[in-house]
């Protein structure tokens, strides 16, 4: 029997594993399966480690032979041999530190949030009648914050682009219906397309109204509002003076109306004509903003 086959013999007898057995060694497992292979041999000093380890003597590793009281003598020559290696024991220091508070900045007005931290600290100054006031929110908060608002343009954009066109729509429809009713009595076509002109421009200013953000309504409103005054009524205090009094308060009633009338009608063109060349910005700039 080679030396190979003895160390895995003993080996086997010791149910020990090739790694199990370096690792005892402090050698490599590759190392034992060379030695078991024959390939090398170990040294003298890796025999008597063995030798421990199997409880044999090294004359018994190195052989068929077994002697007892040898195997005896060795293992206590061998064991005597056996340098004890010392003991380190780790000692592990725990260093306390002392941690300061940080001084609390204010408090968030949403979540009721303690602020500590000068980057999460957001102080918003709002005008108002009395000298205004201060708002005191958490980063987070401030984010919700102008999250929502952002969320509520886009919901606000979509009804303007939604109402817009039914709106507009429906103006258009008033105006081309009112003169086609012109066009069906007189039989003449040419109040179909005059009512689709002015259905078009009423359907372009009642756009930018709805849209709100353009300066057709200001047009519109400051022009509609112009209004005239008239003058004083001297009177007698008599029958006829009372007559010619109620009189002139009706001619200046009726003379307001249609006045009125002129001035809305007039406010009414000038509005749609700007509206024509206002309406496609005014739309190109509220579905190009509308998800800002």
């Amino acid at each position: 029997m080679t030396l190979g086959e003895k160390i895995k013999e003993l080996r086997a007898e010791k149910n020990m594993t090739q790694k199990s057995l370096a690792d005892q060694l402090n050698v490599t497992a590759q190392a034992v399966s060379r030695w078991e292979s024959n390939d090398v041999e170990p040294s003298i000093n890796t025999l008597k480690q063995m030798a421990t380890i199997f409880e044999v003597s090294v004359d018994e590793l190195l052989s068929q032979d077994t002697e007892p009281k040898i195997v005896e003598v060795e293992k206590e020559k061998i064991v005597e041999k056996v340098v004890e290696k010392p003991v380190i024991v780790e000692k592990q220091v725990v260093v306390e530190k002392t941690v300061t508070p940080k001084p609390v900045l204010g408090v968030c007005e949403s979540c009721k949030k303690a602020i500590t931290d000068p980057d999460d600290f957001i102080q918003t100054h709002h005008s108002a009648r009395g000298g205004g006031y201060t708002t005191t929110l958490c980063k987070d908060c401030r984010d919700k914050q102008i999250a929502n608002a952002r969320q509520e343009r886009i919901s606000s954009n979509n009804k303007h682009l939604i109402w817009h066109f039914i709106a507009g729509i429906a103006a258009f429809l008033v105006a081309f219906g009112f003169f086609s009713i012109f066009g069906v009595n007189s039989g003449d076509a040419s109040w179909f397309g005059f009512g689709a002109i002015v259905g078009a421009m009423l359907y372009f200013m009642i756009g930018c109204f709805v849209l709100c953000n353009n300066p057709v309504y200001d047009i519109w409103s400051s022009i509609a509002e112009w209004s005239i005054r008239f003058p004083g009524v001297i009177f007698t205090l008599d029958l006829d003076g009372i007559i010619f009094l109620i009189a002139v308060k009706l001619l200046f009633a009726i003379l307001g109306v249609i006045l009125s009338v002129i001035v809305f009608l007039l406010a009414t063109a000038i509005a749609s004509i700007c509206a024509v060349f206002v309406y496609p910005f005014a739309l190109y700039n509220i579905i190009k903003h509308r998800d800002e």
